[in-house]
């Protein structure tokens, strides 16, 4: 039998909110955890740092859940070593605290949440069996949770997965990323600043990188899933100039692009991830094409 009763930590965050509001729709009991509360219907969200490794125990034994979907997290890709502190107590010591509360609990499954950034620098597509080389303090502190998570698995017999997705993108998302930022200053029609935007870039809607989760917590037989790492992406890539068109295009504005904005030093230009192992381990492919990705968050925001 599937349990019901889910935990997501990082519920008030963009995929948190789209996540649990699909889980209640499907008849799921949804719990939360969040440093911020977000109100939404028919979820109940506790108050909790999950730097806090008392009280997010505490949590977890009150709430006893059978999955989880460890979403919090420090996001900040920059590659700004101040920042690795932060990022490291965050990132790892806070999966480890969750992990590590889980095991007091017999659950069925606990989703990690990792990045793509972890492929800094390798030829596409990416696939998860390459040799990683994350840069940032960022994909180096996801980098080091996952290499947890996975351990933790196989040592404990747990059945703990670990997603990498792409750009993650939808209606509701307010951030710094390149395309929320498009469809924002295009709409609004205000300037942006930019590179030449010859980028490449790997875009998953909100909703597909959701029905791989789904997917996961469905699965009649979740061992297959322990201790492995699959990517979530669109197994495509779009130039970053092709996406202004697009969102030019969709809602009818011309974009106001400033064109001054200096590449990162060892910019990467490729950026696709291989879905093969989706496809093979769960069964899973998007369904949301790029266009369509877009037509539906442009609508949402106009």
């Amino acid at each position: 039998m599937i349990s019901k009763r889910v935990l997501i930590t990082g519920i008030s965050g963009f995929i948190g909110q789209h996540l649990a509001r699909r889980l209640v729709r499907d008849g799921f009991e949804v719990y939360g955890i969040d440093n911020t509360i977000l109100a939404q219907k028919d979820v109940q969200v506790m108050v909790c740092d999950i730097t806090d490794r008392e009280k997010l125990a505490q949590i977890v034994k009150d709430v006893n859940p059978g999955l989880i979907i460890h979403l919090a997290g420090f996001s900040d890709p920059s590659r700004n070593n101040n920042l690795m502190e932060k990022a490291m107590k965050i990132n790892l010591d806070g999966t480890i605290n969750i992990i590590d509360a889980c095991d007091k609990i017999d659950y069925e499954v606990f989703v990690n949440i990792c990045t793509s950034d972890v492929y800094f620098g390798n030829k596409v597509p990416f696939k998860e069996d390459i040799i990683l080389n994350p840069v940032s303090p960022y994909a180096i502190s996801k980098y080091k949770a996952e290499g947890y998570a996975k351990e933790h698995a196989i040592k404990y017999d747990r059945n703990i997965i670990t997603l990498r997705p792409a750009l993650v993108y939808g209606p509701g998302q307010k951030d710094n990323k390149f395309l929320s930022q498009a469809i924002n200053n295009i709409i609004k029609e205000k300037e942006m600043e930019t590179t030449r935007c010859e980028q490449k870039r790997d875009y998953i809607y909100v909703e597909d990188l959701i029905d791989a989760i789904v997917k996961i917590l469905s699965l009649k037989d979740k061992s297959i899933i322990k201790g492995q790492v699959i990517n979530i992406g669109s197994g495509k890539q779009h130039q970053l100039k092709e996406i202004i068109h697009l969102v030019e295009r969709i809602s009818g504005k011309k974009a106001k692009i400033k064109e001054t904005k200096p590449y990162r030093e060892n910019e990467l230009f490729d950026y696709m991830l291989s879905i093969d192992k989706a496809w093979k381990l769960i069964g899973w492919l998007p369904k949301i094409s790029i266009e369509e990705g877009i037509k539906r968050t442009v609508e949402n925001e106009i």
